[in-house]
């Protein structure tokens, strides 16, 4: 009797698949300049046993007033480094990543009802679109928060109205993690007042939840709500998020809340996803959530409008677009010859899975390609470095990481309020040497072709002490 071949189900491969490729999309990604001011903050309290209150290294506004919006996520960073450095906080991504990969298309499949093609396209075609926000910063848990709550949702859907106990704790845990929350309470709200008003036109629905979920629906708003306030830092805490409002312009120094590059993967994808859904709208004859749609069609136009958006848009999308897909595209069996599917998910587990372990080895080289590593040693061994100094606004958390005074990182709010951002902004694009030696800075650590390194070399008192490729480092001589 022939032995009937075995292997993974066309399900599963899916999902491996889908899970490596957003662990090698993470791990591209590894290091983030945002990561060491982050990293820096959550050891100091852990040193300290309790929450920084006020900006301590940052010489320009040592003192001000500090809160810790993401002090939670600070934490588990501090926790991972202390633990195995960075090869523990990789680790950790690439699981992260992962895990969004599988959860985005669980949620699709589930509102697929079990269309395979569907829900893969739909998840693959969604993480294209998140890949530039796999970034090695709170947002990630954010994420983790938004993907679970979407799932939970979708359970809550199907008449499995006791998964809406675990939405509380939930948000308890997101509001202290990352500031994103508010992307999902108003899916929470926009669930539940679709449960509690149903009504239709044509195909679109006000929500598919049956009516049994109306009650706990509800009860998971109020009760969500009201875990906001569960954290150490008070009402504060939750209005943090919508302090963004009256950044303005300084957040174009951040590259997220710029728009997406036309050039990159993410942008094409972020277009397709938008026609695919538009065309499966179409041709489909599936029931369609309004509120979904119209948060859909919200986030949509927001990545367009600022990277920062995509991670959000990409986890509410895959079950939308899944969902719509299911009922444009035929249903066939997909990837049935196991025998098959075992030599692909091996073929993907040795080079996806070689990729990752080779971006975990060579961390080093990843740190080193983002930050200014050897000026900093260099500046560390120098008398020069206890004392003030400026740099790139980009290098400020590392720098402040290594234990050398920053000028500005990060952080806007501290910089923005008592005019060290504007003071920034004006020496670096002006190049303006004047107004550095009045502030008795002694060493600048700048890109070369900036205005202000090129006004440095024809200063006098100023010496290069160190330059490659990316970085100068000017030291002022007494």
């Amino acid at each position: 009797m022939t032995k009937r071949p075995t292997g993974p189900s066309g399900k599963t491969l899916v999902a491996l698949l889908l899970a490596l490729v957003a662990a090698k999309l993470g791990l591209d990604q590894l290091v983030d300049t945002d990561l060491f001011w982050q990293l820096r903050l959550g050891l100091d309290a852990i040193a300290a046993g309790r929450l920084p209150a006020a900006v301590a290294h940052s010489w320009t506004a040592r003192g001000e007033p500090f809160l810790a919006k993401d002090w939670a996520s600070q934490l588990v960073f501090a926790g991972l480094w202390r633990l195995g450095g960075f090869p523990a906080i990789a680790l950790a991504k690439g699981l992260a990543s992962a895990a969004l990969a599988l959860l985005a298309f669980s949620a699709g499949l589930r509102r697929s009802r079990g269309h395979l093609l569907a829900a893969a396209l739909a998840a693959a075609l969604t993480l294209v679109v998140g890949a530039t926000q796999l970034v090695t910063r709170p947002l990630l848990f954010g994420s983790l928060c938004l993907a679970a709550e979407i799932l939970l949702l979708e359970r809550i859907r199907e008449g499995e109205t006791r998964f809406a106990l675990a939405l509380p704790p939930l948000f308890c845990a997101w509001v202290n993690l990352y500031r994103s929350w508010p992307v999902g309470l108003l899916l929470l709200v926009a669930h539940a007042a679709a449960a509690l008003v149903p009504g239709s036109i044509g195909r679109l629905r006000a929500g598919l939840a049956p009516e049994a979920a109306r009650r706990p629906l509800l009860l998971a708003t109020a009760g969500s709500t009201a875990a906001l306030f569960l954290n150490p830092l008070g009402p504060r805490l939750v209005w943090s998020p919508f302090d963004l409002l009256h950044q303005g312009a300084p957040l174009r120094l951040v590259a997220e809340w710029s728009p997406l590059p036309w050039t990159s993967p993410g942008f094409w994808a972020l277009a397709l996803c938008g026609l695919l859904f538009a065309l499966a709208l179409a041709r489909g004859s599936s029931p369609v959530p309004i509120a979904e749609l119209a948060l859909f069609a919200l986030l949509f136009g927001l990545s367009l409008h600022a990277a920062v958006y995509c991670a959000p848009f990409s986890l509410v999308a895959a079950p939308a677009l899944a969902g719509a897909l299911a009922g444009a595209l035929p249903r066939r069996p997909l990837l049935e010859r196991r025998g098959a599917n075992a030599l692909v998910a091996a073929l993907g587990l040795g080079l996806l899975g070689s990729l990752c372990v080779a971006r975990v080895v060579r961390w080093r080289a990843a740190v080193a390609a983002l930050e200014p590593v050897a000026a900093a040693e260099l500046l560390l061994s120098s008398p020069a470095g206890g004392a003030r100094g400026f740099h790139h606004y980009d290098w400020g958390g590392y720098l402040l990481f290594r234990g050398l005074p920053s000028y500005v990182d990060g952080r806007l709010e501290p910089f923005r309020d008592d005019g060290v951002l504007a003071r920034y902004l004006s020496i670096e694009r002006r190049g303006d040497v004047a107004a550095l030696e009045a502030e008795d800075v002694r060493w600048v650590l700048d890109r070369p072709d900036w205005p202000l390194a090129r006004a440095l070399r024809g200063s006098a008192g100023w010496r290069l002490a160190y330059r490659d490729g990316r970085s100068e480092l000017w030291l002022r001589e007494p």
